[in-house]
């Protein structure tokens, strides 16, 4: 749906709530997110969205909607009746749930609490503004200026209660007539009055000097901590980011499980087949080993190689001869 700008304020014309330690005007995406998940997207659009613009101190409002832009205090009677219903309807179930935050025993509850009850202040009725039929809060989260600003406007226009009628004028009491009293009698300065003089000036400067420690005693310290917007949009992010990661989690491991499944319904592969009997090279019958030769040293054997010279051995006898020797090395 398209929103529209329904209304400027000025910045220094209105004195802004706090809660947290910050406006509360610049928790709008907070509160308006927390009226939508819990109470309905109605009482979110109850809230006109605002746009600050430093340059030019002003805060620029926006509302949903392509309807005509009015006041409610301009409207008639009969008109004006079911969008006061309305109006009183929405608020109060959000002053409930502020409430009920506000009696939680969780900090952040607590807070949220706070806002709400912030976010329903409004200057004056003035700010009540209604878009097509629709009412919209401008100016929410401020107040007046000054010591006596006036709050709880929207209790006015709470169902079923009707603002009193002004109350009629008392009748003007007849003037007495002014009695001159004598002047006292001439004669000494009461001791009393002087005495009481100087315990008024004493309680003055002590008051005097005890003033600036009695404020700081009063005076109640700005909260050191508070709500950062990005930080807890960061938090739903990761929050966000956290349910991915599940829910692919869970994806991974059905993705796994069917694999497996199929892996297990595929016929295994047929095994190799046995490899080819080796065939040893067997020699033929009629092969027949060379001879050994006999190293005769007398003769020149058939064999590459160079023959070992002879070496002489012992002195044979008269009946021994070389060729007997020769046989016995050839067995």
């Amino acid at each position: 749906m398209t929103s529209q700008l329904v209304a400027t304020t000025r910045a220094g014309q209105v004195h802004a709530l706090g809660a947290g330690g910050q406006p509360v005007t610049l928790a709008y995406d907070q509160i308006a997110q927390y009226l939508r998940r819990n109470l309905s997207p109605d009482h979110a659009a109850l809230l006109a969205e605002p746009n600050f613009d430093p340059g030019r101190g002003q805060i620029d409002w926006y509302a949903p909607g392509d309807g005509p832009v009015r006041r409610l205090i301009d409207l008639g009677p009969e008109e004006r009746a079911p969008i006061e219903d309305r109006l009183a309807t929405l608020s109060g179930e959000i002053r409930v749930k502020g409430e009920a935050l506000a009696a939680s025993r969780d900090s952040g509850e607590r807070l949220m609490g706070q806002m709400l009850a912030s976010a329903l202040e409004i200057p004056s009725p003035e700010h009540v503004l209604v878009v097509g039929d629709k009412p919209v809060l401008t100016g929410w989260g401020n107040v007046t200026e000054g010591v006596g600003a006036a709050r709880g406007v929207l209790t006015r226009f709470r169902k079923g209660v009707v603002p009193p009628p002004a109350p009629p004028l008392p009748p003007t009491p007849p003037v007495a007539p002014v009695i001159v009293a004598p002047p006292p009698p001439p004669g000494r300065f009461p001791w009393w009055l002087a005495a009481l003089f100087a315990l008024l000036l004493l309680l003055a400067v002590l008051l005097w000097w005890l003033w600036p420690r009695i404020l700081a005693f009063f005076v109640i310290p700005e909260p050191v901590c508070g709500i950062n917007p990005d930080e807890i949009a960061l938090i739903e992010e990761r929050d966000a980011e956290a349910a991915r990661e599940a829910v692919l989690q869970r994806e991974l491991a059905d993705l796994e499980r069917r694999i497996a499944e199929k892996r297990l319904a595929c016929e295994p592969p047929p095994p190799p087949p046995p490899p080819p009997p080796h065939h040893r090279h067997r020699h033929h019958r009629h092969h027949r080993r060379h001879p050994r030769r006999c190293r005769h040293p007398h003769r020149r054997l058939h064999h590459p190689r160079r023959l070992r010279p002879h070496r002489r051995g012992p002195k044979t006898t008269a009946g021994s001869n070389v060729t007997a020797a020769s046989k016995a090395r050839c067995r």
